[in-house]
């Protein structure tokens, strides 16, 4: 039963964002390059996020005592930080790609499918790692720890081996249950930064970093304060918030931006000798149609 539960946690976070993917192509016809763009943007925008973080952030956070380990407002600082480096690097990686390459595809249901590739690509890649966890830790039953490790890391490797097998399984299968809900942070997340272009205001772009700062920075303080099962509830609730942006913002498949004021197209006027020709009688039957 605990092979099958962590099979199927893994299993879950790599199919759920395709079978997303299947119902956004079959119910609004958008189109897989969508998805696969969403992907690719997604993996870029991590080949400059994780070396900033290594590189930069994490050590200057040390330097000014804010690890996670600290407590109090040192802990939100520590937290806040991680949350902004996130939303900054994803954030602005959504807008260059809208910006520079989804020029026509720029509609509510293809930013759907656009963020479904961008947290489909965490998804996947959070439950391929469950898959190699659950192949390592398979073929280390039985065996002796010592003839894995050095003798001096024989007992931490078996306790890995043992916190791993011992998690119930409701527990386990919280790693989909988060999958889940940050797919519908980053549905909303792309939603929000096409409103920079559909509204034609930059402040949209702000108020998705500030966005996904804010769940990041709140699921990074919670786990340290309170532990997985609050963590996860709030994130539940930001989910829920997240699916009413999304619903807040939705615009009609057709429209991909406002026009620009010059290319504002004016309704034909009528010329005056053919308003002369309307009579009174067809004019006050118009007010019932």
């Amino acid at each position: 039963m605990a092979i099958i539960i962590r099979g199927l946690n893994a299993f879950i976070m790599i199919g759920f964002p395709l079978a997303l993917g299947i119902v956004l192509v079959r119910h609004y016809k958008v189109s897989w390059k969508l998805f696969g763009v969403g992907v690719a943007t997604f993996i870029a925008s991590q080949l400059f996020h994780l070396p900033f973080n290594y590189a930069f952030l994490l050590p200057s956070l040390m330097q000014l005592g804010l690890t996670g380990l600290s407590q109090g407002w040192s802990s939100a600082l520590f937290a806040l930080s991680l949350g902004l480096s996130a939303g900054l690097f994803e954030e602005l990686a959504r807008y260059l790609v809208y910006r520079f390459w989804l020029k026509e595809d720029r509609s509510s249901d293809q930013a759907l499918m656009f963020g479904a590739g961008h947290g489909g690509a965490e998804a996947v890649l959070i439950g391929a790692i469950a898959l190699l966890s659950l192949i390592q830790a398979l073929a280390y039953l039985g065996v002796d720890p010592t003839k894995l490790v050095f003798p001096d890391r024989a007992a931490a490797l078996q306790a890995q081996l043992d916190l791993y097998w011992s998690l119930p399984w409701y527990q386990v299968l919280l790693g989909a249950l988060e999958r889940a809900f940050a797919l519908c942070l980053h549905l909303s997340l792309t939603v929000i930064v096409l409103q920079a272009f559909i509204r034609r205001k930059l402040y949209w772009l702000w108020l998705a970093i500030l966005w996904h700062a804010i769940v990041d920075g709140v699921s990074v303080f919670s786990l340290q304060l309170w532990g997985i099962y609050v963590t996860e509830a709030l994130v539940g609730v930001m989910a829920i918030l997240s699916l009413l942006i999304i619903r807040a913002l939705y615009t009609s498949p057709s429209i991909k931006s406002l026009p620009q004021p010059d290319t504002i197209v004016s309704l034909p006027q009528l010329k005056r000798s053919d308003q002369s020709n309307i009579d009174s009688d067809r004019l006050d039957d118009s007010r019932y149609v």
